[in-house]
């Protein structure tokens, strides 16, 4: 091991090794960053992500493969076949970009697996099309060395894409990526053996010319990098602008909103959802299923077991329903709660809870003074005619009752209506 490493070292420019290094550091740096950014992104936005994130992965490898093959092995003053050279461009980009960038996009650790397995397989590959570019020179590969190669990319991105601790750490998953991708090379070309050969064929580059394109793809990682780097600096601020707005707003609602989720589990919620049905203090968080939120808002509130029931039913069905009308609850405290339900697309539904107690108590005393007598509490000529038209209309039978009091008028004139008003009543009570 020791014989093979210092033949490493004397085979290479340390100076050029440590530049493909960096080049690598940087490219997984910049794929951690676009891979966040299409997971949290949509539509077109996602795709241009996609795109970058597939682009950055692939040129990162064949910077980083071709930077390192300056430094190797100088006193064969090897050339490269420049159409294999381009070539390899593209086999980086399809075989490591693309399954890495959709990793991102993909929520099935399985699938995650296999991803990266095959981006892993790809920096192999794109190693191996890479040495079959080079002129000039006779190499032999070893198959352990080359089976090792492979394994070693194959396992790492594989741990890298299905890891959920190695994904949400961007350094882990850029260090991944980056001994992936040296791993394949180093091993690869611990085991390969170059000798002179005494003619080139084909359009060959010279070092000269390598550097030139190995430099201008370390140049599109840089700039790439830096406007990475800005764009996310205004994105976060951005962010902490509309998450501050956001927050505000929803702390000085009127109505107690709760968010669930598409997994049932609560998402969001405010304090006046908190202080509607007296959770100060209590444990409710966000991760909660719906089941967990009842029962902590009905410890709290003491519901009964049928009430509870009753609710528990209405935000089911509130949870699958697409259209839905608003619609009154009724607590055990005498409150009215009027609960609206709207599905969110890409799963999950917002409900809003509005205390209207005092709205609906003051129209049920509108109605009780439009149809009857604030006095006697009986039902005024409004309320008669409007009964007798609903029964007229729904062909309904009913009777009608006359009734004359003799000197009512009189009564009525000398002591006033309240005191009129009695007789009706009692006479009212005692045949009715």
């Amino acid at each position: 091991m020791l014989l093979e490493l210092s033949q490493l070292t004397a085979d290479h420019s340390v100076a050029i090794i440590l530049a493909a290094l960096a080049i690598c550091i940087a490219a997984g740096w910049l794929l951690v960053a676009l891979h966040a950014r299409a997971t949290f992104s949509t539509g077109t936005t996602r795709l241009q992500w996609l795109a970058g994130a597939a682009a950055v992965a692939g040129i990162g490898v064949w910077t980083t493969h071709f930077m390192a093959m300056i430094g190797y092995r100088p006193d064969l003053h090897i050339s490269y076949s420049g159409p294999v050279t381009a070539a390899s461009v593209l086999i980086g980009v399809l075989a490591v970009g693309i399954p890495l960038a959709a990793t991102s996009i993909i929520q099935q650790k399985a699938i995650r697996v296999a991803l990266g397995t095959s981006a892993g397989l790809g920096i192999g590959t794109m190693h191996y099309a890479g040495m079959s570019a080079l002129d000039g020179c006779i190499q032999i590969q070893d198959p352990t060395a080359t089976l090792a190669a492979f394994a070693t990319g194959a396992l790492l991105m594989a741990a890298g894409s299905g890891s959920s601790r190695i994904l949400a750490s961007p350094r882990l998953f850029c260090a991944t990526f980056t001994l992936a991708v040296c791993g394949t090379h180093f091993i690869s070309i611990s085991g390969t053996t170059l000798s002179r050969a005494l003619n080139t064929s084909g359009l060959v580059w010279d070092h000269l010319t390598l550097s030139i394109f190995t430099g201008m793809g370390a140049a599109v990682l840089l700039i790439g990098t830096l406007m990475t780097i800005i764009a996310a600096k205004r994105f976060d601020v951005q962010e902490k602008s509309h998450s501050t707005m956001l927050s505000t707003a929803l702390q000085n609602m009127s109505n107690g909103l709760v968010f669930v989720d598409g997994e049932g589990k609560l998402g969001l919620f405010n304090e006046r959802f908190v202080k509607m049905f007296g959770l100060n203090g209590a444990s409710l968080h966000v991760g909660m299923t719906v089941d967990d939120v009842i029962e902590l808002v009905s410890s709290a509130s003491e519901w009964d077991p049928e009430h509870r029931s009753r609710i528990t039913n209405r935000i089911s069905n509130r949870s699958r329903a697409i259209d839905i009308a608003p619609a009154d609850l009724m607590l055990p405290d005498g409150r009215i709660v009027e609960i609206d339900s709207n599905l969110v697309a890409g799963g999950g539904v917002v409900f809003t809870f509005n205390d209207v107690t005092g709205e609906r108590n003051a129209r049920n005393e509108i109605a009780e003074l439009a149809f009857n007598d604030h006095l006697t509490g009986l039902p005024n000529r409004r309320a008669f005619r409007d009964r007798k038209i609903a029964a007229l209309r729904e062909k309904r039978p009913f009777h009608l009752l006359i009734i004359d009091l003799d000197r009512f008028k009189t009564v009525n004139d000398t002591f006033g209506h309240a005191a009129g008003d009695m007789p009706n009543f009692k006479i009212c009570s005692c045949h009715l």
